[in-house]
Order: structure tokens, then C-alpha cells, then sequence
């Protein structure tokens, strides 16, 4: 079995001409159709807020959520930061029980734990897919060795 070799050069780059063209984007043919109507991306805001303040319309209110969520969007959640330290030398089940302690101590929240297990495991077997993949070369070089001689 051959291993793919996944090297990015300039001389490993994809055909432009070979690429399928991406359609027009959904904004592109908005603008093109206000554009075909004699209209602006302005006048098309301002139509917008029109009808976001109209008395009674039945858009108001989610035209009004959406104008302010454009002007103020909610910003994205992100994980706090905490410091998790291990032993020199522990081992992978060592830094989990360590996580696993450090849940049941109130120290650090169980999906941050979850998080920091997932990386050691996804750790683990990328270490051990490489480990394979030098093994395979060892042993493919060997048996092209043995050919050579034999």
C-alpha cells in the first residue's frame, strides 16, 4: 500500500481551469435585481427600516430584531481560560484522572474537561498513526531492500 503524499508547492497546485466556477452569490444577485429595478442597496435599507417601524406590520418585530442584531450582533461565546498543569512524565490516563479531579474539585467545569480529553485522546492517535505510518516506510523499504538483493 502506497501512502499519499499530501506536499502543497507551487508546482502541487489545483487547475484554475479545471476548478467548477462558483455561482453568483446571493448578495450579488440582490444587488443585480435592485439594480435591474432602478434601486440602490440604500433605498433597499431604507425600505427596510421603514417597514421595521410601520405600525402594525406583520414583519415589524422581526424586522426590527434583525436591524439591531446587524448593529449590535451578540457576540460569540468563548471558553474561560484556565491554567491545568501535569506531572513531568505522566502519562495519558494520568493527565485524564488528573482533569477528572480537578471536576470533582470545582477547579475547572466538566465540558472544559471534556475538551482537554478530547485533545489527548485526538494526541494520542495522531501519535500513533505516524508511529505507523514510519513503520510502514521501514518495513516497505526492507521489503524493496530484500527485492533488490533476491
Amino acid at each position: 500500500m502506497k501512502v499519499r503524499e499530501y506536499n502543497f508547492s507551487e508546482d502541487k497546485q489545483p487547475d484554475p481551469e479545471a476548478r467548477k466556477p462558483r455561482g453568483t452569490g446571493w448578495r450579488k444577485k440582490i444587488l443585480a435585481e435592485l439594480e435591474a429595478q432602478g434601486k440602490t442597496e440604500e433605498d433597499f435599507i431604507r425600505h427596510c427600516l421603514a417597514l421595521a417601524f410601520k405600525e402594525q406590520h406583520q414583519l415589524q418585530g422581526k424586522m426590527i430584531e434583525t436591524i439591531i442584531n446587524r448593529l449590535a450582533p451578540v457576540e460569540k461565546s468563548v471558553m474561560p481560560m484556565f491554567a491545568v498543569k501535569f506531572a513531568n512524565g505522566s502519562t495519558p490516563a494520568d493527565k485524564i484522572d488528573s482533569l477528572i479531579e480537578a471536576v470533582a474539585a470545582e477547579e475547572i467545569p466538566a465540558d472544559v474537561a471534556g475538551m482537554l480529553v478530547n485533545m489527548i485522546k485526538t494526541s494520542i492517535e495522531v501519535r500513533e498513526t505516524t508511529e505507523l505510518m514510519e513503520r510502514l516506510e521501514l518495513l516497505e523499504a526492507a521489503i524493496a531492500d530484500q527485492n533488490k538483493d533476491g
